[in-house]
């Protein structure tokens, strides 16, 4: 096959093209794209076209087409040659081409003479398959008059006419026969039928429809039953192989017959009964399983059976009714029930029967039955036949109903040897008066033309009915014949069309000192060769493109200069042909967006006549590389334009140099540091690589005038040493072969000298300058970057970015509850209480870093005066790294669903500080952290209360990452000193006026005032226990058990409901435990006042109780003490002691006797307290189980209490002994 040949290797074809006038725009419309790979070799693989005339050719192939010919024209490949061999190719060329034109004509003239000849031989055989169409379309016509039905089959293709008429034929013979025997039947039914069907009744088929009633009355016998059954069956057999559909109906009375026991025939019966298996049932004979079921059914068939099982049989003549099994619905015979069932299931199944064959001994005996009450009528009655001609007519109309509408009512007679027993005209008068019911006009006998059976006739009538449901609904079908046309197809022309080419020279470009290095200043000159081709010069232009530079801002560069003045053309011989050509620049952009700038030199009118075919010229453009400060890759490629074909060179290219230095970042120990986390006060080296391998003078254009290098580094976080080295690529140490620099603003630089430039570029390696420093201490968390340049003859190129970060260690100090981890920061403690120091240790940002982290930890700095670390109890738990630490009120949860990694850390405890240190191990020779980085840590630091003062107590944590340590925030609990305190009161309606240091009379009664202390309000901890424990003098004082509690606080409960005011009673709360032996008795708050407490509205505000312990003075002393306990969570705090006194009674006067005194009288047990009563709490649970009530004062006797030089009198009074009070063992 021909190549197609359109200059596509060339980056930009122009077919046609003018440049006259316009070069500056065409060139510029038409710059080739960047990465230009048009290869000059490759555009010499491609050819001209030689024209030659193909007029005679085309015209020919023309008229062909016109005709309907499809013309294949190959396009041979092309003979390819030269100038020298053009006139013969040519010639030879247009000879193949005249004889192809030949090839298609003759084929033509062939074609037109065998057609003619076709369409002769199809005119005369249409003629011939018309006549053929015409007689079966007749033959039609005649079916459907004779009501047969004709379908249209599927289509026949015939190979030829005469078989195509044959084919129609056929089909008319079967037809044209088909009506006849359709005919013939028909005529010979009209001519025997009284009734006739209507004109549009038609026939059933597809299929035929056959009902048989078989005759079920009482002159049957269960034999004879079977032999209908079996007729029956006979018939099934024959009418399944028309894959009939059949009907069976039962009659007697009614139809179906159903049971219903009878006493006498035209009496009184029983309840009717279905019987089903005598009911109307169609079965489909073209299925087997239908077909067996319907042979079944007649198996089933019956007169049924009573109560007891028992079948129902025939009653003789003269028989009674109630002697035997009887069923009244066979007490009769009724043609009409029996036809009318038919109708009414055609009616509702959508049926048209073809044939109802009907079963029976003769005698219908009754008509118009109600089904419901098997009441009728029986009309006159005959006893020469046994029936009734009125039930007779009735059953006839029916059955003239069914010939009016197209179906065959056919009796079918079974004999009944005993019908002399019950007819008096014997079995002829049966079979006359059964023939009846038949189609039939007067005088004609229905059994000899086939419309009245005998029961053993049944596969005769079987067979008839067949043989007709075969002529009625006979399967006649037309087919349309197709037959094709005698055709002389046209034959596809194939032919090939030569071509012949001559071999394209492509342009060429070839540059001096092409692949050496060039520096801006530097000039290049460049030589661009085109060849003139083959044909006519309209164009011949020679060109120079040099690729601009896009820079970083969008703009586009040219860069490099020329000057027109020094550009010359030139021929084959050397000789200048300037003269011959324009001279100009122009700068244009490519296909993809790259400009470009181009010296063109464009053939004038005058020189392209003057210039030779199949000749070259070549183009000499010096540029020169712009000092423009941007060390650019010169890009360049030559084109020519021959009769508006561009065509280009590949592109051509000078080193101009473009360094690449690099920039990296390593640790102390040699690792990358790039993009790594790294702590304030570790090292890192910054090292720039200057690119300067291609510098060796070889590949120079000239020498190398400066090399430096200057790095910018972020002085907030970098600072150098003040130390550097240069080192060669080769390892070489050249650091006495620069000089060194460094400001205080972030800026250092090292410059080549100048007399050892030549020495270093004759190396032809890079050099690596390394700057080292420190992270500075006072770096804040956050990135910092570092870029560097390298300057070549003051030509700044940047090196690539690094970047480190100093991380964000965000480390916490929360102060949580012990009990259900909430914040607790600021609210109040006691001695005795533990606060629970929540630290977080922040690793989230310390996976990625330059050093190894190998020292990880905390140092608490608690208040060591005030509160006590219980080291045992501190615990360490590891959270993912995103774990919100600074929610508080999740964190002690957070902690709880982490991993337990206490057993990781040490922990010190120097009385002043408090640390937790991650444990270290051995790896690769050495220590690292046995923990992960990339994680938060959360330290539970249990700190308890240990004094009971006030103060504040401030706690602050330093989180420590090797050598760095990061203050977390302060938190503070206020201490409040706790104390109980004791004084002693008449009662608690005196509990202001204290008694302490006064005289108490011998034998009065008295209050100790136990005061717990006062917890304070916003509580951080709840209340575990809280008690007194009083210690009494036994000698001296008697205690009972009496006691009350008074609140000093509201207290409210869960629903913040007041359960007691200040100084309310809360006894209830409290119980007692008493040694009596030892002089003690221990208060002791239970669960519920504790929980109440422990609410948070009480914890708001102050709480404490007071203990009002009646006493009475039994003995006389000068100082007696009294001092109580508290414990209060654990703690044993002790009150103050009071102190009394008790003067012994003075003696008798022996001259002034004293009288008798006038006993008091002993109450009765639970007698009722006096008014104004104070009750008293006594018993093992001081609820108030027992309650003794005394007044305020005594009614008999006087105590005296002795204050300084007052005194007080009181009236002393006996009391009742407490009951139930408790005791301890040693009581």
């Amino acid at each position: 096959m021909r190549k197609t040949v359109a200059h596509k290797l060339c980056a930009t074809t122009l077919t046609g093209l003018v440049l006259a006038g316009t070069i500056s725009t065409n060139v510029a419309a038409n710059a080739a794209p960047a990465n230009n790979n048009q290869a000059a070799a490759a555009y010499q693989e491609t050819t001209t076209n030689i024209p030659l005339d193909d007029s005679a050719f085309e015209a020919a192939k023309k008229a062909a087409e016109a005709q309907g010919f499809t013309v294949n024209v190959t396009e041979e490949d092309p003979t390819v040659t030269d100038s020298s061999n053009l006139d013969k190719a040519k010639a030879d060329a247009q000879a193949k081409l005249d004889a192809s034109k030949k090839t298609v004509e003759d084929i033509v003239a062939k074609w037109q003479k065998e057609n003619a000849a076709a369409e002769a031989a199809n005119k005369e055989g249409l003629a011939k398959l018309q006549a053929a169409n015409d007689r079966l379309a007749a033959a039609v016509t005649a079916a459907k008059e004779a009501k047969l039905t004709v379908n249209l089959g599927e289509k026949k293709y015939a190979k030829s006419y005469d078989e195509g008429v044959k084919l129609l034929n056929e089909q008319a013979d079967t037809i044209e026969k088909a009506t006849a025997e359709k005919i013939k039947l028909d005529k010979e039914r009209d001519a025997v039928r009284a009734v006739k069907p209507k004109n549009n009744t038609q026939l059933t088929c597809s299929p035929v429809v056959v009902a048989i009633d078989i005759d079920l009355s009482n002159s049957f016998t269960n034999e004879e039953i079977r032999q209908e059954a079996e007729a029956a069956k006979r018939s099934t057999q024959a009418l399944a192989k028309t894959k009939a559909k059949v009907v069976f109906n039962t009659f007697a009375l009614t139809s179906p017959v159903d049971w219903s026991k009878g006493g006498n025939p035209y009496g009184t019966h029983g309840e009717i009964k279905p019987i089903v298996e005598n009911h109307q049932t169609m079965f489909d004979l073209s299925k087997p399983d239908e077909y067996a079921k319907a042979l079944s059914y007649l198996d089933g068939i019956s007169k049924g059976k009573d109560e007891n099982g028992n079948p129902a049989v025939n009653v003789a003549k003269g028989g009674a009714w109630g002697d035997v099994v009887s069923n009244f619905e066979t007490a009769g015979t009724n043609y009409q029930a029996a036809l009318m069932a038919n109708r009414e299931f055609a009616s509702a199944n959508g049926l048209h029967f073809t044939t109802i064959i009907l079963i029976s001994d003769g005698a219908p005996t009754h008509y118009d039955v109600d089904p419901n009450t098997l009441e009728g009528k029986q009309g006159q009655f005959d006893p020469e036949s046994w029936s009734s001609p009125d039930a007779l007519q009735a059953g006839k109309d029916i059955a003239n109903w069914f010939e009016e509408n197209g179906t065959q009512v056919i009796p079918v007679m079974v004999a009944d040897p005993d019908a002399e027993a019950f007819a008096t005209g014997g079995q002829e008068a049966l079979i006359a008066q059964m023939k009846k019911i038949a189609n039939v006009i007067p005088g004609v006998d229905p059994q000899t033309v086939g419309l009245f059976f005998f029961a053993n006739d049944m596969d005769e009538l079987s067979n008839r009915i067949v043989e007709a449901a075969n002529v009625v609904c006979a399967n006649l079908e037309i087919e349309d014949v197709q037959v094709p046309p005698v055709v002389v197809e046209k034959p596809v022309i194939n032919v090939s069309k030569p071509s012949l080419v001559a071999k394209n020279v492509s342009p060429d470009k070839v540059a001096d000192n092409e692949g050496k290095t060039v520096l801006a200043g530097q000039s290049t000159t460049q030589h661009i060769t085109g060849h003139t081709g083959y044909r006519t010069l309209d164009t011949f232009t020679l060109g120079d493109s040099y690729r601009w530079v896009k820079d970083a801002d969008g703009s586009w560069r040219n860069p490099v200069a020329t000057d027109l003045s020094k550009v010359t053309v030139t021929d084959e011989a050397g000789q200048d042909v300037t003269n011959l050509f324009k001279i100009d620049q122009v700068d244009g952009e490519g296909s993809d967006g790259v400009k470009v700038h181009s010296v063109v030199a464009e053939a004038t009118t005058d020189g392209l006549t003057q210039l030779k075919l199949n000749h070259k010229y070549t183009l000499h453009v010096t540029a020169t590389a712009l000092d423009d400060g941007v060390a650019d890759k010169q890009v360049d490629y030559g084109f020519s334009i021959v009769n508006g074909n561009f065509v280009y060179t590949t592109d051509h290219g000078y080193n101009e140099y473009v360094p690449m230095p690099k920039k990296t970042v390593f640790t102390s120990e040699g690792t990358d540091a790039n993009g790594k986390t790294v702590l304030p006060g570790q090292e890192l080296t910054y090292k720039i690589e200057l690119d300067a391998d291609k510098f060796t003078p070889k590949n120079l254009a000239e020498k190398l005038e400066s090399l430096s290098g200057e790095d910018e580094y972020d002085h907030n976080y970098f600072a150098p040493n003040g130390s550097y080295r240069v080192v060669a690529s080769d390892g070489t140490d050249v650091t006495d072969s620069f000089e060194f620099n460094a400001d205080d603003n972030g800026k250092a630089t090292v410059h080549a000298k100048a007399d050892r430039i030549e020495a270093l570029t004759a190396m032809g390696t890079d050099f690596t300058w390394e700057l080292p420093g420190i992270v500075k201490k006072e770096a804040k968390p956050g990135e910092f970057v570092n870029t560097a340049w390298q300057l070549t003859n003051g030509h700044k190129v940047k090196t690539n970015t690094v970047k480190n970060v100093v991380p964000k260690v965000t480390p916490h100090k929360f102060d949580l509850s012990p009990q259900d981890g909430s914040d607790i920061n600021g609210k109040s403690v006691v001695v005795g209480d533990t606060l629970n120091y929540t630290l977080v240790g922040d690793a989230s940002n310390l996976n990625n870093t330059a050093y190894d982290v190998v020292k990880f930890g905390h140092r608490d700095d608690y208040d060591q005066e005030h509160v006590a670390i219980q080291k045992d109890a501190v615990k360490v738990f590891k959270v993912p790294a995103n774990t919100d630490t600074d929610n508080v009120d999740t964190l002690h949860k957070l902690a709880m669903a982490g991993e337990d990694v206490t057993d990781q850390f040490e922990m010190n405890d120097d009385g002043d500080n408090f640390t937790l240190m991650m444990k270290t191990t051995e790896k690769d020779g050495k220590q690292v952290l046995v923990g992960e980085m990339g994680v938060k840590y959360i330290y539970f630091l249990p700190a308890k209360v240990i004094k009971n003062t006030t103060a504040d107590i401030p706690n602050t944590s330093w989180q420590i990452v090797n050598d760095n340590e990061h203050m977390t925030e302060t938190v503070v609990n206020p201490l409040k000193q706790i104390e109980p305190s004791k004084d002693i009161v008449v009662d608690h309606a005196h509990a202001d006026d204290s008694l302490n240091g006064k005289t108490i009379e011998l034998g009065a009664t008295f209050n100790y005032k136990l005061n717990s202390s006062t917890i304070p309000a916003n509580r951080a901890s709840d209340v575990t226990n809280w008690s007194i424990n009083d210690k009494y003098d036994t000698q001296h004082d008697q205690y009972e058990g009496n006691f009350e509690v008074f609140s000093r606080g509201v207290i409210v409960d869960e629903k913040g409901e007041k359960v007691a005011d200040a100084d309310g009673n809360i006894t209830k709360y409290f119980t007692q435990e008493i040694d009596a032996k030892n002089g003690s008795v221990k208060y002791v708050a239970n669960e519920e006042f504790l929980k109440l407490m422990n609410l948070d509205a009480n914890k708001k505000v102050e709480q404490g109780f007071t203990v009002y312990m009646q006493a009475t003075r039994i003995a006389a002393g000068d100082k007696i003490e009294n001092t109580f306990v508290e414990n209060f969570n654990g703690n044993d705090l002790v009150s103050n002691t009071v102190v009394t006194n008790t003067p012994k009674p003075p003696a008798p006067q022996e001259d002034n006797p004293p009288a008798e005194p006038t006993p008091e009288p002993t109450p009765e047990p639970n007698t009722p307290p006096a008014p104004n009563k104070q009750e008293w709490h006594t018993g093992a649970n001081g609820n108030g189980s027992t309650t003794l009530g005394y007044g305020a004062l005594g009614i008999a006797g006087a105590a005296v209490f002795t204050a300084g030089v007052g005194t007080v009198v009181v009236k002393s009074r006996r009391k009742r002994k407490a009951s139930a009070a408790e005791t301890t063992d040693s009581e």
